[in-house]
């Protein structure tokens, strides 16, 4: 249903992250606003056609399930989520840089994974040399080579 109107006299203008949901929801979700409704537990369509239009803030335990239902990596609604509230609060602009830099994409997820295993398996921090090595290896092509040729304990 893309087109709906984006700007609410009630409300003022829209948010990013609403017209994200609208420009994007017919293909992305390809489901009814009353389908997905009635998954996300809420008695009427309208909820979802207000996050679409702006006329209602999307709250961020419904964040996850936006993401998974167009498919998208949290990690990039996460801005479009803050957005929402950033002139009602202060410290909005610092809450932001203090997530963004210790948010991990999708993508990153697997490598988080290996490195916390790694961590707890030695039961000490990584200092700043290996950090660095590990930068090291993994920005250069033919090391991230010579690493996986390496053989590997039983």
């Amino acid at each position: 249903m893309a087109g709906r109107p984006q700007e609410s006299s009630r409300t003022g203008p829209t948010y990013r992250l609403a017209e994200f949901l609208n420009d994007n929801w017919d293909k992305m979700v390809g489901r009814t606003n009353k389908d997905v409704a009635a998954e996300l537990n809420y008695r009427a369509a309208n909820m979802i056609s207000m996050w679409r239009t702006g006329n209602t803030r999307i709250s961020l335990e419904k964040l996850p399930d936006i993401a998974r239902l167009m498919k998208t990596d949290i990690a990039a609604l996460i801005p479009l989520y803050f957005e929402q509230y950033w002139g009602e609060r202060e410290d909005a602009d610092a809450i932001y840089k203090m997530v963004s830099e210790r948010m991990i994409t999708d993508a990153e997820v697997p490598l988080m994974d290996v490195v916390r295993k790694a961590r707890k398996k030695s039961k000490v921090g990584f200092d700043l040399e290996t950090l660095q090595a590990v930068s090291r290896v993994l920005s250069d092509p033919e090391a991230v080579k010579a690493v996986l040729a390496l053989p590997t304990k039983p």
